[in-house]
């Protein structure tokens, strides 16, 4: 017969464990200990299944906590279902003037606009222990294990891949998606832009900077009401270009000594831009020392995360039964308006 549980000091019956959370505190505590792996303990089917479902809560709680760099500053939506998403996109409209005019005729049209698709792209991760690490699976489903930091760390990395790839590369346009765009040609900047004088290569420079921004002005995706609303004007570069700005002969002494004094020498905040240092930006195919920052609004694209998720834990038998942890997730990304998004080519051998 079962014993009674006796009351606490507070005069409340303690509460029994989740039969998973005793099973893993008695595995963590009394690890298997067996030479013989070809069998499995009584409880391994069902630690198994609670091991995978904390390991699958810590992987989606520590993605969210290390941030990803670059599709943090984009228009984000979780939890899309089926073969793609779809974002519409209004025209600029304009009102029709009756002034002076009796019973004006009234002009009725219909709200012009784009329907843009985004298409999902699948990733997976398979980390292994061999037979002999199967007493380890407590330590490694929590968050700061070596194959959980491995995993999200890898995750949020292809989330800005796929970010930067959505944004700048052919986006699907139309009602279904059937008209191929690409980045328009005046936000392409070549290598070799300068704003007077002859063409010459260079790394990142205060005039491609300049030149980008002046045209999402003038196409109005950025300005002081888009600031007012939230909006960031945004620019992914790498070490090498950030390092040339800070050479450059146009950055005056007094923004370089706040640079370096207030910011510890990184360029985050400069000219209304937000900068964002990565490594993983599009390479010239020709030229690898030709890299392409990346300049965007942060309302203008759009990056998306499908509910499609596939986190397991599951014994090899093709791999001398070694223990699996399986990841797999989709997301996709696009840009909102063709002029919203531009790239400038650096050479980023090059410094002032």
């Amino acid at each position: 017969m079962e014993s009674e549980r006796r009351p606490t000091a507070t005069g409340r019956q303690p509460q029994a464990k989740n039969p998973q959370v005793r099973i893993i505190d008695e595995l963590n505590s009394n690890p298997i200990q067996t030479n013989d792996y070809n069998t499995m303990s009584e409880f391994d089917p069902i630690a198994v299944q609670a091991f995978q479902k904390v390991y699958a809560k810590n992987f989606e709680h520590q993605a969210q906590q290390k941030m990803k760099r670059l599709a943090q500053m984009a228009r984000q939506k979780l939890g899309c279902i089926g073969a793609s998403e779809t974002h519409n996109s209004l025209e600029e409209e304009d009102m029709t003037e009756t002034t002076g005019q009796r019973m004006a005729l009234t002009q009725l049209s219909e709200v012009k606009g784009e329907i843009r698709h985004v298409f999902p792209r699948k990733f997976l991760s398979a980390k292994g222990q061999d037979q002999f690490d199967k007493v380890l699976m407590g330590s490694t489903v929590l968050p700061g294990s070596d194959i959980m930091v491995a995993q999200t760390s890898a995750y949020n990395r292809k989330c800005d891949d796929v970010f930067v790839d959505g944004i700048t590369g052919v986006n699907s346009v139309g009602v279904n998606g059937a008209t191929q765009e690409t980045l328009h040609a005046d936000l392409i900047i070549p290598v070799d832009y300068v704003r007077t004088g002859s063409d010459t290569a260079s790394n990142l420079t205060t005039g491609k900077i300049r030149y980008i921004k002046r045209q999402f002005e003038k196409n109005e995706f950025y300005g002081q009401d888009q600031k007012a609303a939230g909006a960031k004007l945004c620019a992914a570069i790498n070490a090498d270009m950030k390092d040339a700005i800070l050479d450059d002969p146009l950055v005056s002494d007094a923004d370089k000594s706040r640079i370096n004094k207030l910011d510890d020498g990184d360029l985050v905040y400069w000219m209304g831009t937000w900068f964002i240092r990565t490594e993983r930006l599009p390479v010239d195919a020709s030229n690898a020392n030709v890299v392409n920052a990346v300049f965007w609004v942060s309302n203008m694209v759009q990056f998306n995360e499908w509910a499609h998720s596939v986190k397991r834990i599951s014994e090899r038998s093709d791999r001398s039964y070694a223990i699996q942890y399986y990841i797999e997730k989709m997301n996709g990304a696009c840009r909102l308006e063709q002029k919203a998004v531009a790239t400038a080519a650096c050479q980023t051998d090059l410094f002032a």
